[in-house]
């Protein structure tokens, strides 16, 4: 991305449809690896939003079309009848969504190293 805004710094860039996936039925999620990549670095390569897909799906992350669509991308959460199930796209957005308000600007960063720790939580624990 920084080598597009390179050459089009007049553009503006926005990182869209990008997809986060577990293991289904995992009791633990690590939002580490997506934080990083998505909300942290895009945000650090000129792109002004962080959008993934998809919302919400089923079980069987319907749905997608058969002409392009994504038959492994599994919602930020997953509607089985009655029962919701919030799944790592969720918690990635939720956890910049907790922090980042409307209107925030980033702040230049003197290093390109890319570091956050973080503990592995149960499921049951983050609900």
């Amino acid at each position: 991305m920084s080598i597009v805004h390179m050459a089009r710094p007049d553009k503006n860039l926005y990182f869209t449809e990008q997809m986060v996936t577990e293991r289904p039925g995992s009791s633990t999620i690590n939002i580490t690896s997506p934080v990083i990549r998505l909300i942290i670095g895009a945000t650090r390569n000129w792109s002004r939003n962080v959008i993934l897909w998809n919302l919400a799906a089923d079980p069987l992350n319907d749905p997608h079309t058969d002409n392009g669509g994504c038959s492994m991308c599994q919602g930020a959460i997953t509607i089985d009848g009655d029962k919701v199930t919030r799944n790592i796209a969720f918690y990635t957005i939720a956890h910049a969504s907790k922090f980042v308000r409307p209107g925030s600007v980033r702040i230049a960063s003197p290093t390109r190293e890319i570091t956050l720790s973080a503990l592995p939580r149960t499921r049951s624990a983050q609900e």
